[in-house]
């Protein structure tokens, strides 16, 4: 599922790079506030703090994932060669590096389908370039077993991952100290968020409990951390 892996010297800074487009998501999406709030409840998720100490390309993979989804965002709304060239880049290099946080991608098909038109290019460049590792997947499909060290997750694993406790308590705790949130000044796009929001963990989830792939582990839903940040900025 991971084709690279990093040395802890760079998943530190990687991961503030990650935080950094967050920022900017929140800032694309709604205001200055649901920006920085959103970095804030970010790095609360726990398994966004350990990728930033982890070997392993998680904290690249979200800064990819945010990265394409920022661009993916600013397209649409401009469609720049700039934009669509990194929005490309970004996303074939997220599949390279883990495919599982990829998942968040759904998101984009769903919000996109309605301007396929002008996405569709964009969409075919993007399998084209990810056409290679269909070899890889295909061998890891045929040797699943050998990577499955999971058990079938129960109801409560879902919910921790969808309602993790750190960010429930800061979420507890910034309603204590500020009070009734601020209205952004923009309307997020909720069904937008929420698909990649949900996506992940109930794809993994499903498709461990009807097939034999297991899985649902809290890294391989990491790719709904930033629309959860997001929706509670």
């Amino acid at each position: 599922t991971e084709i690279y892996t990093l040395s802890l010297h760079d998943a530190l800074p990687i991961s503030i790079v990650a935080a950094f487009l967050i920022y900017r998501l929140g800032l694309h999406l709604a205001d200055r506030r649901t920006a920085v709030l959103s970095v804030i409840a970010f790095l609360c998720i726990y398994e966004v703090a350990f990728a930033a100490i982890d070997a392993r390309p998680y904290a690249l993979g979200l800064a990819l994932l945010a990265a394409s989804m920022l661009y993916f965002l600013k397209f649409l709304d401009s469609p720049r060669p700039l934009y669509a060239i990194v929005y490309v880049v970004a996303s074939v290099l997220l599949v390279y590096t883990h495919y599982l946080l990829a998942l968040g991608l759904a998101a984009q098909l769903v919000h996109g389908w309605r301007h396929s038109r002008k996405l569709a290019p964009l969409w075919l460049a993007i399998g084209a370039l990810c056409l290679p590792l269909s070899g890889h997947v295909l061998n890891l499909y045929n040797t699943r077993q050998a990577h499955m060290f999971a058990s079938v997750p129960d109801w409560t694993a879902l919910l921790h991952a969808l309602v993790p406790p750190a960010l429930t308590a800061a979420i507890f705790l910034e309603a204590v100290l500020f009070g009734r949130p601020a209205i952004a000044s923009r309307q997020l796009p909720r069904p937008f968020l929420l698909v990649w929001y949900f996506f992940p963990p109930v794809f993994l989830f499903l498709l461990s409990h009807f097939t034999d792939i297991n899985l649902f582990f809290p890294r391989y839903v990491l790719g709904a951390a930033p629309a959860m940040a997001i929706l509670t900025g």
